[in-house]
């Protein structure tokens, strides 16, 4: 009986090892954002976010992006994920919902 490997989904969206992080970029059909997390292993990892687009400053989560210095936001969670895939797929959420064009 063979085990299935966890299905990984930081990988499958091209983020990379770099050093003691991932770094990538947070991804929609309308755009993305390039970012990194750190302590990736752990159960507590830091999602950041670098030089993100102007539509995600005007969105009403923009509260949860905390400024690090230069171009760069630390990511607060109401549920801290766990994992890698799931704070990815959060920030992707809310990076759709922002950059999607607005109907008028």
């Amino acid at each position: 009986m063979s085990k299935e490997k966890p299905f990984l989904y930081w990988k499958l969206r091209g983020w990379r090892v770099d050093k003691e992080r991932l770094v990538g970029s947070y991804k929609t059909p309308y755009g993305s954002a390039k970012g990194y997390i750190e302590h990736y292993t752990s159960r507590e990892p830091l999602f950041f976010i670098v030089d993100p687009p102007k539509q995600l400053k005007e969105h009403y989560h923009w509260v949860c992006f905390c400024h690090r210095g230069k171009d760069t936001y630390l990511v607060h969670f109401g549920i801290k994920p766990k994992n890698p895939d799931s704070g990815i797929l959060a920030i992707e959420t809310v990076l759709m919902d922002a950059l999607k064009p607005k109907e008028v």
